[in-house]
């Protein structure tokens, strides 16, 4: 259990095994529940309520060149993975894999349509509202501030 500000994270340690008996060290540094919950009830669909991954400070060993960093950032309500971009040798001459955020992950696109905002139109009919491409809303994840919109350089954010 670990508490940050006012939110609390369980996070799995790695010990243990899944359902079919097998050890299951990838899973070490993944948050479990976040403020007592497995998932969100903010966003618009169970795909954007997800909570993926850790927190960003560690990740599991061995992770390899074509899988998914997920992270979860309470922050943004919401969680975010790194691909696979490059190799770099470090100063003791080990190799070691650099991940950067796709560009992609702040698109205006149906992999991103649960971030966008339930409305009610005149006709009382529902429709998401969705930003551009590279905002994002704040609205559901802070409710008692006025609207406040991410503008996020991805070029810039690592």
């Amino acid at each position: 259990m670990n508490s940050i500000g006012y939110d609390t994270f369980l996070i799995k340690n790695g010990v243990g095994v899944d359902s079919d008996g097998v050890e299951r060290i990838d899973w070490a540094g993944t948050i479990e529940k976040f403020n007592y919950s497995s998932s969100l009830s903010i966003w618009s669909d169970q795909y954007a309520n997800m909570i993926n991954g850790t927190d960003g400070t560690t990740w599991h060993p061995n992770a390899t060149k074509d899988e998914r960093i997920y992270m979860f950032f309470p922050d943004i309500c919401r969680s975010i993975y790194l691909t696979y971009n490059e190799t770099r040798r470090n100063l003791s001459g080990i190799d070691v894999y650099r991940y950067t955020l796709p560009r992609k992950i702040f698109d205006n696109s149906t992999e991103n349509q649960g971030f966008c905002i339930n409305g009610t139109t005149v006709n009382k009919t529902h429709e998401l509202h969705c930003l551009p491409s590279g905002l994002f809303t704040q609205t559901p994840c802070q409710p008692c501030k006025s609207i406040i919109f991410f503008l996020l350089k991805i070029t810039k954010l690592l």
